[in-house]
């Protein structure tokens, strides 16, 4: 079947993160030269680095970019908008010329959003404005402080909310570009990608920052994103196995059946996994016991800390 070519803006600015820009970059035409061998399609992506001046921009590294203007490319043909992060992101975001690019630029874009901190200039621009985003967990207290109408999402490791996109920092903006060449041409493409970047395949979006990897591969089935997403958005409630099937108008033993198949857990074990993850988050952040596990579903402190000496199984 042929490949759309799907056009891609990366926007940097001076003290950009080099790793915010380039893994992106990687995952994206990594997966245009296996889809290029397997279709004879050669450009699946089409990247373009952007800035506000255009020329020479220099990464907090020290390394280089050569970037085009933002007056040179219109808003209107991107089918992706990423803004990287980095230290010169506070700057950037009051980058009047930047912003109203960006604004011109979301009515079209079927995705856009951020890298790390390049939240802050997605922010800046209003277009979180209703959204749930992440950004780095050094960073999030303060986005969710200067954006109070987004719902900054806490230690995750990508956010996909409707049309927006947005990752925490450095190699998690590689975890967002593998989902979403795996949205756009499957699961078997992304693998690919994954092995040939030896990449771990696939962090889940909402594995913690600071964790070891706790979650299996985000799955094809509709059905079962469906129910991914209401654990998601609702892990502190009891959702059982029946419950959940009925939500989604499916079988509860079809429903643990291609759970299983699709993610490798059960219904049970990923959502107390998930519930884990992010009680671990906020007990580093030395949140009370009792509140913690209040917050994540669990019966009480006692009950979290003994599932958290334990290896759950899947």
């Amino acid at each position: 079947m042929p490949v759309h070519t799907q056009s891609i803006a990366l926007i940097v600015y001076d003290d950009v993160q080099m790793l915010d820009v380039a893994g992106p970059s990687e995952v994206f035409a990594m997966a245009a030269r296996i889809l290029g061998e397997q279709t004879g399609h050669a450009q699946a992506y089409a990247i373009s680095v952007l800035s506000s001046r255009g020329g020479e921009i220099r990464s907090s590294s020290g390394m280089r970019l050569l970037t085009t203007a933002l007056a040179a490319a219109a808003p209107d043909i991107f089918d992706v908008v990423l803004v990287a992060g980095g230290q010169g992101a506070q700057a950037a975001s009051a980058d009047r010329e930047l912003l109203a690019w960006l604004q011109s630029a979301e009515p079209h874009a079927r995705r856009i959003g951020s890298v790390c901190t390049g939240a802050f200039v997605i922010g800046a621009a209003g277009l979180l404005d209703g959204y749930r985003a992440v950004t780095h967990w050094k960073s999030q207290e303060a986005l969710a402080r200067r954006f109070p109408r987004a719902q900054i999402v806490d230690n995750v490791l990508f956010v996909v909310d409707r049309q927006r996109v947005s990752s925490a920092g450095v190699t998690a903006g590689m975890d967002l570009a593998l989902h979403l060449v795996e949205t756009d041409h499957g699961a078997a493409i992304a693998n690919g990608v994954a092995r040939s970047l030896v990449m771990f395949m696939q962090r889940a979006g909402a594995e913690n920052q600071r964790s070891a990897p706790l979650f299996a591969q985000a799955a094809e089935s509709s059905v079962i994103d469906k129910v991914l997403a209401i654990l998601h958005a609702r892990f502190n409630e009891q959702l059982s196995a029946v419950r959940l099937a009925g939500e989604v108008h499916t079988s509860t033993r079809t429903l643990q059946r291609q759970f299983k198949q699709k993610t490798g857990y059960t219904v049970h074990g990923y959502l107390e996994n998930y519930r884990l993850a992010i009680a671990r988050g906020l007990l580093e952040k030395r949140i009370d016991e009792e509140r913690v596990a209040r917050n994540c579903g669990f019966r009480n402190a006692r009950q979290l800390r003994r599932l958290i000496n334990l290896q759950l199984p899947p």
